[in-house]
């Protein structure tokens, strides 16, 4: 029943003309507000000033009888509909925690474990790829076929030039012999036909022959070993082998920060979408909130005017038309007492559990047995008159009291680096935390994580002593610039972050993330626009050692600088620059973002 209905049924009094249009009056009425109430008081007291005929005695008992038929249960049902409201809201942030973010986790957690695999074979293909290049014992696993001592690019291109020196060698030692011959052969005047001639001519061309087949030999070790495209054999094949996994290794790595970006995506879109939810979710249950708590008080002052015409009515009733005596005082008795017994009447007062749980068990109270429902739970009397409940399933109160539930705490980030039961997380933590965006390819922790650890590859400058092999293409960075504007142009603010104040220098102090809402403070070290210097003891105000977030936002923006980037003070820009920051956490900027570093 409409609120602008409820008391249409009572309002018999508005017009006295006699007792047929009073009667129709109070059908055809259909507006409650402030005055009719003072008119329905009005009436009863000229009822009981005046006396009633038996016509309005029986309307006065059809009356009563609709309040408690009608009127209160027409009450208690728009409460029970705001209580549903209520807790609809409720389950609705609830369900940002508990259905949402678990899904979201679930696709982030199936795209970390496709980068651990891809990292994992990413490296045991670098591995494989450097033995490849240097040869069997110097990387782990045996990637030389038939135990070959001389596989691997490096070690075959050694041995090769060294065959080539000896082949040198060799021609150059027969070219030695070929220069005695010639002049022996060639000289001016030379005479080929005496006995003395031929018989000086025989060694030299028996040395001439030796150095011939030496050379033949060295020329044919150098091609043996060299190998042949056609056969693919000898170096050619070690060669081959070489690109060929260095093709499969840089698929490997591509496929990698694909699958990196992948996850980085997928953590930045459950933050936006996160955000964009708990933030809708609360404006609508904040606004509703207003509305609800006005509509539960204007109910309760209804009742308790409700309960003062019931009691002036009933009075009416017991009376049977009698005129109370005003000279006696009685009058104003009757209704003083109606009055009082309505202001008496505390409609929802709570014992010790006025915050709801979802919890069966919790106990609430409530005064006036009309004003209650019981919901199948069990009740007992206590000796001041109170009624305590033990709901079956939830907590129910009064039919026109309402329980506020408390929002939803804000989950926590997630730790970095996992989270476990065995290491003192608790299990909202480690099932509902807000995930942390991993470090992307590119980035000096991505650099630290899955490129530092590789074996390598030769560097320049290159020799017979120093043989290259194939470098590793560079790292393809993410694009996440669409997050960073829609995450601008919706205000929605996530992680930040706080570093090491000089990187590698000193005592390391742990990377954190925090929500930009939890109140954390940290030091704070401004870069120029160009990211070539940094301040830190020249600030507006001096040395900055705990302050907020927005804070050193606007600290470094009145300097005419930004937020330093993970990169510039992992670069060491920022280093002994003051204030003792060196060792301290320092806030910085979401890599790939300007001034205001979110």
């Amino acid at each position: 029943m409409p609120s602008s209905l409820r008391l249409g049924v009572l309002l018999f009094a508005a017009v006295k003309a006699d007792e047929t249009s009073l009667m129709q009056d109070v059908k055809k009425s259909s507006k409650r507000d402030g005055k009719h109430m003072s008119a329905l008081m009005e009436s009863a007291k000229d009822m009981l000033k005046t006396g009633a005929t038996p016509d309005v005695v029986t309307f006065v008992e059809e009356t009563l009888a609709e309040i408690a038929d009608i009127v209160i249960p027409a009450i208690t049902s728009e409460s029970s509909a705001q209580q549903a409201l209520l807790y609809y809201h409720d389950s609705l942030i609830r369900d940002i925690t508990d259905v949402h973010l678990p899904t979201w986790k679930r696709t982030i957690s199936e795209w970390s474990v496709e980068v651990d695999l891809a990292s994992t074979t990413h490296k045991t293909c670098r591995a494989e790829e450097h033995c490849l290049c240097y040869g069997e014992g110097v990387a782990e696993g045996n990637c030389c076929l038939d135990n070959n001592p001389d596989c691997g690019k490096r070690v075959c291109e050694m041995a090769l030039y060294n065959l080539w020196t000896i082949w040198v060698n060799k021609e150059t030692e027969l070219r030695d012999v070929h220069v005695d011959i010639d002049d022996h052969f060639c000289p001016p005047g030379a005479n080929g036909t005496t006995h003395a001639f031929r018989q000086a001519s025989v060694p030299w061309m028996r040395d001439y022959m030796v150095k011939k087949v030496e050379v033949d030999e060295a020329e044919a070790a150098y091609d043996s070993y060299r190998g042949t495209t056609e056969h693919n054999n000898g170096c050619i094949l070690e060669h081959n082998n070489l690109d060929a996994k260095s093709a499969i290794c840089n698929a490997a790595q591509s496929d990698l920060e694909t699958k990196a970006c992948s996850e980085s995506r997928a953590v930045h879109q459950a933050l936006f979408d996160f955000e964009r939810m708990w933030t809708f979710q609360h404006g609508e249950r904040d606004m509703d909130l207003v509305n609800t708590r006005a509509d539960e008080l204007v109910r309760h002052e209804e009742y308790r005017q409700i309960k003062v015409v019931e009691c002036l009515m009933e009075r009416i009733h017991e009376l049977n038309g009698r005129p109370c005596d005003e000279e006696s005082g009685e009058l104003d008795s009757e209704l003083s007492h109606c009055h009082a017994e309505g202001e008496a009447i505390q409609v929802c007062e709570f014992g010790e559990n006025t915050v709801p749980t979802r919890i069966a068990g919790v106990r609430y109270e409530v005064r006036d047995e009309a004003v209650r429902i019981a919901h199948g739970g069990s009740a007992s009397d206590n000796p001041n008159g109170w009624k305590f409940f033990l709901p079956a399933e939830e907590p129910h109160v009064g039919a026109i009291c309402l329980l506020y539930p408390e929002p939803p705490v804000r989950p926590p980030f997630c730790l970095v680096g996992g989270c476990s039961l065995e290491a003192g997380c608790t299990l909202y933590q480690d099932e509902r935390c807000l995930p942390v965006a991993p470090p992307h390819p590119c980035d000096p922790l991505w650099t630290s994580a899955e490129i530092t650890p590789l074996p390598g590859f030769p560097s320049a400058p290159f020799s017979e002593t120093n043989p290259g092999c194939n470098a590793y293409p560079s790292c393809s960075a993410c694009d996440l610039s669409e997050f960073d504007r829609v995450e601008a142009e919706h205000h929605i603010d996530t992680a930040v972050i706080l570093v090491d104040g000089c990187f590698e220098q000193g005592t390391e102090v742990e990377r954190e993330v925090a929500h930009i809402g939890d109140g954390r403070t940290g030091a704070v070290r401004c870069c120029s626009h160009a990211g070539d210097t940094c301040d830190t003891d020249h600030l507006p105000q001096g040395c900055q050692t705990d302050a907020t977030f927005e804070h050193a936002v606007e600290l470094c923006e009145l300097n005419g600088e930004r937020l330093c980037t993970q990169t510039e003070i992992e670069a060491r820009v920022c280093c002994g620059t003051g204030c003792g920051h060196d060792n301290r956490k320092v806030w910085v900027a979401r890599q790939g973002t300007t001034v205001y570093g979110r």
